[in-house]
């Protein structure tokens, strides 16, 4: 897939930068719907919602609101860091087109296509609902806040998993393990984008992936 083993390197660095801000995204957002129906159930807000809507719309919505911060803070932090990167490299620039050595920040910006990235927005989204969708069904069933830390603990670990994952896949992404872990949910949109960013996945491995994990 890569001509050379700079890009290579460039790819997996750049697609390390990525899982990491999949991983803190999906965490960071989930928790929060998890908090904000843990407290308004507390607070009984919700009892005087439910008396006028339905449970699921207001659920859907509230996801929704918080796919829409989640993506918000995506493109921020991404762009923030391709931002620096390419300011990072730019007082190079000169010195490397007379020495005919190639730009670092170059490398890294066309390291990932823009293929990758949509692949990348679209695992996030799937990735994210799955797991607001759980974190806020365990928000709604318990009756102090105290206990969110607890009972949050057996829906993080997939989380993690999912990002140890997709780093190792990031060596190894045609590895059997690689590409059966890739069709799991929960895990799957790590460990799938690993595999996108690092080699030709066939694209019926990426088509049934992306049914698993909607259904």
């Amino acid at each position: 897939k890569f001509a050379s083993s700079g890009a290579a390197s460039a790819a997996w660095g750049m697609s390390y930068f990525l899982l990491l801000l999949l991983y803190m995204l999906i965490l960071i957002n989930s928790q929060l719907v998890m908090s904000s129906v843990a407290e308004e159930k507390t607070r009984r807000e919700a009892d005087m919602q439910i008396a006028s809507k339905s449970p699921a719309p207001l659920l859907y919505g509230k996801i929704a609101a918080a796919t829409e911060t989640g993506l918000l803070q995506m493109a921020l932090w991404a762009g923030g860091g391709l931002l620096l990167t390419a300011v990072s490299g730019s007082p190079h620039g000169a010195a490397a087109a007379n020495t005919g050595t190639p730009d670092v920040s170059s490398i890294l910006l066309g390291a990932v296509t823009a293929p990758e990235l949509a692949a990348f927005v679209i695992l996030f989204g799937l990735g994210f609902l799955q797991f607001s969708m759980l974190f806020a069904g365990i928000g709604s069933l318990i009756n102090r806040t105290e206990d969110l830390g607890s009972i949050s603990m057996p829906i993080v670990l997939p989380v993690v998993a999912g990002f140890i994952l997709a780093m190792a896949a990031l060596g190894t992404p045609d590895a059997s393990w690689a590409v059966a872990t890739s069709f799991v949910p929960l895990v799957s949109p790590f460990v799938l984008f690993a595999r996108i960013a690092m080699s030709n996945v066939p694209l019926w491995q990426i088509a049934v992936a992306l049914a698993i994990n909607v259904a």
